[in-house]
């Protein structure tokens, strides 16, 4: 396949589709509450908010290939080019199709694009490298180090309000998708939630997920104010995982938000007393060694176990991390997994309950498989080593298992469940 093609079928998996907003329900079924993500507040970021937008120089005319959704392919034009830079040290080059007919008109073209774009957190700019403008009422694109805009649309989320929104969403598609949206961290999040927020997500779980909540993610956290309450709750509860997962990113926000070095002044760091963290449990992302604090499953031959937990077969595994695997029972064998996180506990009071039955108030949750809990347990084998893995099953009826010797082992009786 031709890397024009292979580029063509990447931009084509970015389209923001024009459809209309719906009602929020609650959930049946992992029905999604919303239909599109950008449509459901034009508030996110609004034309009076502050942009990093710094200078934009004309550089003449050049020829480029610009993907055309009138056509539905690339187009090779003499386009007007200009250098835009923006006060975060990030820079893009904006290329308008020379149907506008003048420099002048590109120019203002151009400009108003790139204030808006200059509007984007920073972490949502860095890898747009080009921004191509056409005219025509054709959907916008991200993706190729590229955001595309056909002006006739534009018009459209200008009267709606939600221009703004609509350039996160597809912003997200350049610059956060090739690393995120198929992460390790990501694809458990998503498991974990067991529900999507948009039925554009839904429908395309792969293209469309990260897109459709990062814009909801920057609302909630940074402009809860402009948000409905139900708007807010809704968000929370249906992908609480995602929320946290994107957190735990620690992107750039600037300019929705100052920039670090603006905040606090040094007065302010003088007086300022520090804030114990508050005890948590977390799983941290396994590097080679084990973390401080990882919670011991249990232990062979002298050697601590730490608990773990792993994408398998598309759902999230606890296990056991041995010899710089985690270690879990699947499909009647011991499966090694060489990309896993490992439990942190920073002063929480933990506890092994012997299962009597039912699954303990406090019990700590590492995944989902099929709509089903998978809790942190543990089992003490006749040899007196003992072994973490997975706790899942229905009330009266739960079962522990994990791996060993190169099969899955599973315990009806006798094993304990990791509370809090």
């Amino acid at each position: 396949m031709s890397t024009q093609l292979c580029s063509i079928i990447l931009l084509l998996a970015t389209t923001v589709t024009t459809f209309a907003q719906v009602t929020p329900t609650n959930q049946k079924s992992n029905t999604p509450p919303y239909h599109g993500t950008i449509f459901l507040d034009p508030d996110v970021i609004t034309p009076n908010d502050p942009s990093a937008f710094e200078s934009l120089t004309p550089v003449g005319q050049g020829m480029r290939s610009m993907f055309d959704r009138r056509v539905n392919t690339w187009v090779t034009v003499n386009a007007y080019l200009f250098s835009v830079t923006f006060d975060d040290d990030l820079s893009t080059e904006v290329q308008v199709n020379p149907e506008f007919g003048s420099g002048t008109v590109a120019r203002a073209e151009a400009k108003k694009y790139a204030w808006v774009i200059g509007q984007l957190p920073t972490c949502l700019r860095r890898d747009v490298k080009t921004v191509s403008i056409h005219k025509g009422t054709q959907p916008f694109g991200g993706g190729n180090n590229n955001i595309l805009i056909h002006v006739g649309q534009a018009d459209l989320y200008v009267k709606d309000g939600i221009l703004e929104e609509t350039l996160v969403h597809e912003a997200t598609h350049t610059s956060l998708d090739a690393e995120h949206a198929s992460s390790i961290g990501w694809l458990r999040a998503q498991q974990m939630d067991g529900a999507f927020i948009s039925n554009y997500a839904k429908e395309n779980p792969k293209r469309e997920d990260l897109a459709e909540t990062f814009l909801l993610f920057m609302a909630v956290n940074l402009r809860p104010n402009r948000l409905s309450d139900e708007l807010k709750q809704t968000v929370s509860t249906t992908i609480p995982y995602r929320l946290s997962q994107l957190e735990s990113l620690n992107l750039n926000f600037y300019p929705l938000v100052a920039k670090e070095e603006e905040i606090p002044n040094e007065k302010e760091i003088e007086v300022a007393m520090p804030t114990p963290e508050p005890p948590q449990l977390t799983w941290i992302s396994y590097q080679g060694n084990v973390p401080e604090k990882a919670v011991s499953g249990g232990n062979e031959n002298g050697s601590d176990l730490p608990v773990c937990r792993g994408t398998y077969n598309g759902a999230v595994h606890p296990g056991k991390l041995i010899a710089n695997k985690c270690n879990i029972g699947w499909g009647g064998r011991e499966i090694e997994l060489s990309s896993f996180d490992v439990l942190v506990n920073s002063g929480v009071p933990l506890k092994w309950v012997r299962y009597t039955g039912q699954i303990p108030p406090g019990a700590v949750e590492a995944g989902v498989e099929n709509g089903k809990s998978l809790f942190v347990g543990q089992f003490t084998r006749p040899d007196g080593s003992v072994h973490a893995g997975k706790v899942f099953g229905k009330p009266g009826n739960y079962i522990f298992n994990y791996g060993y010797g190169g099969k899955e082992i599973t315990e009806k009786s006798n094993f304990r469940i990791l509370t809090r």
